[in-house]
């Protein structure tokens, strides 16, 4: 059962302790350097509820862009998910084409081990899917 572990203006942090899964939702135009230190700290928090082999659905339809100079904390927060034991990661792109594009040169520079879709309902069946093999 998905459980919200923080919510706010910026993002939401659900885990789901049976398919041993992290549910991120981003949303907004992150602008400030606290948003995304408080972020890595409440992911921090999701994290110790999940264990190693968890997989993430990533749900960033309404993520604007990041200014440039917080990709590296931004990178630093996907570092951390795969220093926690993340298995892979589903993807929702952005609507913006920026931000999307933005999102991927970030991704790819983490190595994130990720899959993109347009549908959240998708998204969730291929991990179900990759959990099962």
């Amino acid at each position: 059962m998905k459980k919200v572990v923080v919510s706010n203006a910026n993002y939401e942090l659900s885990v789901d302790g049976e398919k041993n899964r992290l549910y991120i939702l981003c949303k907004g135009f992150w602008a400030k350097a606290e948003v995304v230190d408080q972020y890595a700290a409440d992911q921090a928090t999701a994290l110790s509820q999940v264990k190693s082999g968890f997989t993430v659905v990533a749900d960033m339809r309404e993520l604007k862009t990041l200014p440039l100079d917080l990709v590296p904390k931004q990178q630093e927060t996907q570092v951390a998910l795969a220093q926690a034991g993340m298995f892979k990661v589903a993807e929702i792109v952005p609507q913006s084409a920026i931000a999307k594009s933005q999102l991927g040169k970030v991704t790819k520079s983490s190595n994130m081990p990720k899959m993109e879709f347009a549908d959240y309902a998708e998204a969730e069946a291929w991990l179900d899917a990759q959990t099962k093999n």
